[in-house]
């Protein structure tokens, strides 16, 4: 047991990042439901981590609570619209497109937060230097998305899913701030699950007046939902793990990135057709990574 506490955070990192492409490429493979498979990201993560909300204190400030909502609102969202981009567009723009969110979570925590705000400003000249260049790069890549068809329209559909996955950035931030591990950890999925998994069966039955609870067992959702679980159980693990154990989490998010690569490859090796200008979209991860290095 003090061995599996002690292998180093990259090998975490690592884990995380085959994760992170896996969790694009559930659906893309499946090709599901989105709001079905929502009802199972929501209450089937919140049934799972249940359990250890018995084992830490509950937080007392209400905040926690409220931040907890507004993420679990955003949930629903985000993680409906990426099932829903996965099985129409594929896994490859999304995933090269999707760290667009760290540059509105930098702008947001900027302007909402002081003690980010004095160490931003105290940063040596050459880091807020660096900054600059990577978001002049960021931005001529993507004006070199813009001008594929493909990568423009799966561009024009991430921008509502950036600016939420911005917030819910903002919100994780604030929640773990206020109730650190290992409450914050374990209460906070449990709780912004549970909003998402409850919003997603709302609108199961909005959308289709003759739903049933049963619909949710069948195949090939049920199949799907529980490669889903299991995929969230070791990205959450491994994620936890390596941000606990890194000296900055931005080094977690620079290997983590590594998922657009498997994904690529993945894509490549099944022989799926990627018409989007992957290129640029891959210059945009690197540029997103250099700015949260920087920023560190």
């Amino acid at each position: 047991m003090d061995n599996l506490l002690t292998f180093p955070w990259w090998v975490a990192a690592f884990c995380t990042s085959l994760g992170g492409a896996a969790y694009f490429l559930v659906n893309q493979q499946g090709k599901v439901s989105p709001t079905h498979l929502m009802v199972w990201r929501g209450l089937g993560v919140a049934l799972l981590y249940a359990p250890f909300a018995f084992l830490v204190p509950l937080p007392t400030d209400p905040l926690f609570y409220i931040v907890s909502v507004i993420s679990g609102l955003c949930i629903s969202v985000y993680d409906y619209k990426l099932f829903a981009g996965a099985r129409q567009y594929g896994a490859g723009s999304l995933s090269r497109l999707q760290p667009l969110g760290i540059l509105l979570t930098f702008v947001l925590w900027f302007m909402i937060s002081t003690p980010y705000r004095v160490h931003f400003l105290g940063l040596e000249v050459y880091k807020i230097c660096g900054v600059l260049l990577c978001l002049l790069i960021g931005m001529l890549a993507l004006m070199s998305v813009r001008r594929n068809p493909i990568s423009r329209e799966v561009l024009l559909f991430m921008l509502p899913m950036v600016c939420v996955l911005a917030v819910i950035d903002v919100c994780n931030k604030i929640a773990i701030g206020i109730a650190p591990p290992p409450e914050g950890l374990l209460l906070y999925p449990i709780l912004n699950s549970f909003v998402a998994g409850v919003i997603s069966l709302w609108r199961c039955y909005r959308e289709d007046n003759d739903f049933h609870l049963a619909t949710l067992w069948q195949q090939p959702l049920l199949k799907v939902a529980g490669i889903f679980l299991l995929v969230y159980i070791w990205n959450s693990t491994n994620k936890t793990y390596a941000m606990a154990k890194a000296e900055s989490p931005s080094y977690v998010v620079a290997v983590a990135s590594l998922s657009t690569v498997w994904i690529y490859l993945f894509n490549r090796g099944r022989g799926i057709a990627d018409a989007a200008n992957w290129r640029a979209e891959f210059v945009v991860v690197i540029a997103m990574v250099g700015l949260i290095l920087l920023t560190a």
